[in-house]
């Protein structure tokens, strides 16, 4: 969904500033880089950095989500409460937001309708993420208790009310969330195009969101 919605704005602007005459945005490029790069990191932008981009609730929302679904598929096999999950989940992203690193610059003498934006970064080892759940003592440990008070016939929804097992669950899963490793940084380079937000103003975006997007949560070019 968010391809499409990116992609008809990015024919809509071709179109608008073949017409304005080449009207360019007043925020600068490489502010957008950052500000995309940091929302598929933490799931958030700073003030900085927020000014420099358009996007809806929803296209924020489904951003953030991005970021989250790897860790939410590996907690799928554990009976947590909704509370117990947000909890876990913002542990997730404060850690991303401590530990990413993330600097964008602006290309020098580059063409100012399509400038290029050098990102140095690192990302999201997907491998921590997707298979921590059967290498650390602790969650082994958390995983021996539920199938020790479910062979006692207690269901899923039951551990899912059980404060003991909530709260155990928050501390051992969260403990986990702090040691999330990071591949080593990175640079790519970031082709942008202006595009016309919700409220008619122009904006730099990258040329393919979804290349920074691949990049942040996986480390693939």
């Amino acid at each position: 969904m968010l391809r499409k919605i990116f992609s008809t704005v990015l024919l809509a602007t071709a179109i608008l500033l073949t017409a304005c005459g080449n009207k360019l945005p007043e925020s600068s490029a490489d502010k957008a880089v950052a500000a995309y790069a940091q929302l598929y990191s933490c799931g958030e932008i700073s003030d900085e950095f927020r000014p420099a981009i358009s996007l809806t609730d929803a296209e924020f929302a489904e951003a953030r989500g991005k970021v989250t679904e790897p860790l939410l598929r590996a907690l799928e096999q554990y009976p947590l409460s909704e509370e117990t999950l947000q909890g876990i989940t913002k542990k997730f992203l404060d850690r991303m937001k401590n530990i990413m690193d993330i600097t964008a610059t602006l290309e020098k003498g580059g063409d100012k309708n399509h400038p290029v934006v050098e990102l140095v970064t690192t990302n999201i080892n997907p491998d921590t993420v997707e298979l921590f759940v059967d290498e650390d003592d602790g969650l082994n440990a958390l995983k021996a208790k539920i199938a020790e008070l479910k062979a006692q016939g207690i269901t899923d929804d039951e551990l899912k009310s059980n404060p003991e097992i909530q709260k155990l669950a928050l501390e051992t899963i969260g403990n986990f969330v702090g040691e999330f490793v990071l591949n080593a940084e990175a640079t790519i380079l970031v082709p942008c195009v202006a595009v016309t937000g919700a409220d008619g103003k122009l904006y730099w975006q990258p040329e393919n969101v979804e290349a920074i997007e691949r990049y942040i949560t996986t480390g693939q070019h």
